[in-house]
């Protein structure tokens, strides 16, 4: 089916007809004639609605694009449409969001996401088709490992010594007739069973790819692209797999849009059979599970981690380009707020004396309301005198605050320009005069955002207000970077982050999945983490080492304006499980590869 299985009035009309007929037999005086009229009946029911369907089908598609009978095409391959179907079991994580459904319909129908921004984080012009593969953020990577490890955990159960991602044997100066064979001594395939075919001691190794049927580089013909995709495959690894590990090698080739390929059909279809032995059941219903087992994580990985839609948009020129999303109301009531380090902001001058605490700042007065959820954490990473035990860069001149209230949260870190007392003190101000313009504005004032364009809005005027409180208290400089996170109206259990930066304060978001390992000793499931940066559009990569500062707020220029070269907007979807944090340069360099000379500068974007 391409539909969505929703009735329509004539097939009512029908299926009362036929029930008519079929209860019209029951008033026969014979059980035998009756129940023999019955199943006669229902078979010339089911003949005449397939043969409706297919009619219908039939001038459907002589209206349609060749794109929509492509994407047709998709929705009607075997296991595409199991999830419309499912039922929402918790147990087996079945139980779509809204989000995630309105994401999987957009794929199964092209249709454009709305509010998406023009263009993609990597700088590509946004499309559903180009989010399907982008490498951006690495959530390709994460797509193909849900696959593979939901693959391996439905092998453990009918097979053993099941491992994930198996070095292969060294050649030892083996060489393969063909030239496209992988020689590789590091080479590695997804999976390592034994048992699965013929008997328990023969081993099967299993490579899994994800490819995007719509990519304008793939065949048009969806059977062309599975034998495509299968025989890359195959020319790169069976006849190592043959000759030197002495195995079996089956290619498992998944389109992003559901449905699978030839091999990867026959190997789910004998994990059906051989589950069906050893629990009793009927092989196609366990089939039909199996590939609603394999679609199901994959779309949800799809819809969480941003491959349809919620990815990190993060942009330079305006924030009107980015999403439009109406967000719930905000509660003021406080549940955590923190400052540091050495009470942070709390001290507005430059003197240790404890008399300069603030007696209530950003609407509240307790600023060291901590918890597993809720932390910060400040410390110099400067040498450190052997004798006299001072820090080289003492004071710390950084300076972060966060407030969670019941259903947002407002992130600030500040990084004060070079070291010293003035430093710290133009940080302090920073974060201060940001919460505290925040707090005034949407929990004094009632003047709350409405949608995140607004929010945009008010993190524009809450960095302009740091400025102000800089220039007023010191005459320096600091990076800032602050995030305010917000539910959804339309489903509050994603929220949405906003932030603006300035300089190379930085915030980044780790992203749950699930990701069970095998392990013969039983161990619980772990959780895995993928790191984001949200901020990625203030980095100038075209610049050598790409990691100058960028920006500050305070008396920058002659005018005691701020330098706003690398003024970044960015928003990211989050659920619960996933952690936001904000970073000065000295986290964030590193995560660099650059920073850490992994990789060598190239001088340009497509180089880095």
């Amino acid at each position: 089916s391409v539909g969505l299985n929703i009735q329509l009035p004539e097939d009512f009309e029908r299926g009362h007809r036929w029930s008519q007929q079929m209860s019209d037999c029951l008033e026969q005086p014979n059980e035998t004639d009756a129940e023999r009229n019955q199943t006669s009946i229902a078979g010339k029911s089911k003949a005449e609605r397939s043969s409706h369907l297919k009619s219908r089908k039939q001038e459907f598609l002589r209206e349609t694009t060749e794109k929509q009978k492509l994407l047709i095409e998709l929705a009607s391959g075997k296991g595409a449409s199991d999830w419309l179907n499912a039922l929402p079991l918790k147990k087996y994580h079945f139980d779509l969001s809204k989000l995630e459904v309105r994401d999987g319909l957009c794929l199964r129908y092209d249709w454009r996401i709305k509010n998406a921004p023009s263009k993609c984080a990597c700088g590509e012009d946004f499309s559903l088709s180009h989010s399907l593969h982008c490498p951006k953020g690495g959530y390709t990577h994460l797509r193909h490992n849900i696959i593979r490890d939901t693959l391996a955990r439905m092998l453990d159960e009918v097979c053993h010594d099941v491992q994930i991602e198996p070095r292969l044997q060294p050649l030892d100066g083996k060489t393969f007739s063909s030239n496209s064979t992988s020689v590789d001594h590091e080479a590695r395939l997804d999976i390592r069973a034994k048992g699965l075919w013929h008997n328990k001691f023969i081993r099967t190794f299993f490579d899994v790819k994800v490819f995007n049927p719509l990519a304008k580089s793939c065949p048009k013909k969806l059977p062309d692209a599975y034998k495509y995709r299968e025989a890359l495959k195959t020319a790169k690894y069976e006849q190592r797999v043959i000759d030197v590990e002495h195995s079996i090698f089956n290619p498992l080739v998944f389109a992003c849009t559901g449905g699978s390929s030839p091999s990867a059909t026959k190997v789910i279809k004998r994990l059906a059979v051989s589950s069906a032995k050893d629990f009793e059941a009927v092989s196609s219903v366990l089939e039909a599970a199996s590939r609603l087992a394999v679609r199901m994580p994959q779309l949800q990985e799809e819809s969480e981690c941003g491959i349809i839609f919620n990815g990190v948009f993060s942009v330079r020129e305006s924030w009107q380009s980015l999403p439009c999303e109406e967000i719930d109301s905000l509660s003021a009531r406080i549940e955590n707020a923190l400052t540091g380090p050495d009470l942070g902001f709390q001290r507005i001058l430059a003197s240790e004396d404890r008399s300069s605490l603030m007696p209530h700042v950003a609407g509240t007065n307790n600023w060291s309301m901590a918890d597993e959820g809720v932390y910060g954490l400040s410390m110099s990473l400067y040498d450190q005198n052997p004798f006299t035990y001072k820090i080289t860069a003492d004071p710390n001149a950084d300076c972060f605050g966060l407030c969670k209230r019941e259903n947002n949260s407002v992130l600030v870190v500040c990084d004060g320009v070079n070291r010293g007392n003035k430093s710290r003190m133009a940080a302090r101000s920073a974060a201060y005069g940001a919460l505290r313009y925040i707090n005034a504005h949407c929990f004094e004032q009632g003047e709350q955002p409405m949608n995140t364009h607004d929010v945009f809005a008010l993190l524009h005027d809450a960095l302009m207000a740091a400025h102000a409180c800089v220039c007023r208290n010191v005459h320096w400089c600091t990076t800032i970077c602050i995030a305010l996170v917000v539910p959804l109206a339309s489903d509050p259990t994603v929220h949405v982050v906003c932030t603006i930066n300035v300089g190379d304060s930085y915030a980044f978001v780790a992203r749950k999945t699930s990701a069970e390992k095998l392990n013969p000793a039983g161990d619980d499931e772990s959780q895995t983490f993928i790191v984001e940066e949200l901020t990625i559009t203030s980095h100038d990569f075209t610049k050598d080492m790409g990691r100058e500062t960028g920006g500050a707020i305070g008396p920058v220029t002659s005018n005691d304006d701020p330098l706003l070269n690398n003024l970044t907007y960015s928003l990211a979807y989050v659920k619960a499980g996933d952690i936001v944090f904000l970073t000065t340069d000295g986290v964030s360099d590193n995560f660099d590869p650059v920073v850490q000379k992994i990789n060598p500068f190239a001088g340009t974007s497509k180089g880095v």
